[in-house]
């Protein structure tokens, strides 16, 4: 964005004879943008660029028309970027807040069960300490967590399940047998023996 900012002023077309780069950088200065070094003009840029992406300000403005038309399209643009920003940035913290809240919810259900059975205060302590750490670990996924298997047909589940078992299956040299005899029977027992 800072380099389509520099080009534009140095390139593009101005219906006002100015470009942003055309002022003094300080107001009782004589050096423009245009006449400062080529990093100076650069970091400016960024700098002009940021503020489009974010609540800032700064003293570079648009002179002209295609200048204030790149102007307004990047601030549409940092509007929509920021506002995701922020967006998935609340949705984060409320799924962490959410996650705090099961896991106290079950801590706290877990001491009044201990509580109420009378539990020797060492087991509790340390029942309590291997469900924080369990709880506190990401599980992987079964079939039963996801509900979009549901919707599959017998033929393609069983495609599934001989799929998900499969290294497991073929470590065993009868199985392995099994599948390059007779598949089907493959195919029932991995769909019968885990369903």
């Amino acid at each position: 964005m800072a380099c389509a900012w520099i080009a534009l002023s140095r390139f593009g077309p101005s219906d006002t004879g100015l470009h942003w780069m055309t002022p003094p950088v300080v107001s009782r200065s004589n050096t423009s943008y245009d006449e400062s070094p080529m990093l100076f003009q650069y970091t400016t840029a960024v700098h002009w660029s940021f503020t489009q992406m974010t609540p800032g300000s700064m003293p570079v403005q648009p002179l002209n028309t295609p200048e204030r038309v790149f102007n307004i399209i990047c601030l549409i643009l940092g509007l929509v970027f920021f506002t995701s920003v922020i967006s998935s940035m609340s949705a984060k913290m409320t799924q962490l807040r959410i996650d705090a809240q099961e896991k106290g919810r079950a801590l706290e259900q877990l001491d009044i069960f201990l509580k109420q059975k009378m539990v020797h205060p060492k087991v509790a302590v340390s029942v309590k300490k291997q469900v924080e750490e369990r709880l506190g670990k990401k599980l992987p996924l079964t079939a039963k967590d996801v509900p979009a298997l549901e919707v599959l047909s017998e033929r393609k589940q069983k495609d599934l399940q001989v799929e998900l078992r499969r290294r497991h299956l073929h470590s065993h040299q009868f199985f392995r047998v099994l599948s390059q005899v007779d598949k089907l029977t493959q195919e029932e027992i991995c769909f019968c023996a885990t369903s």
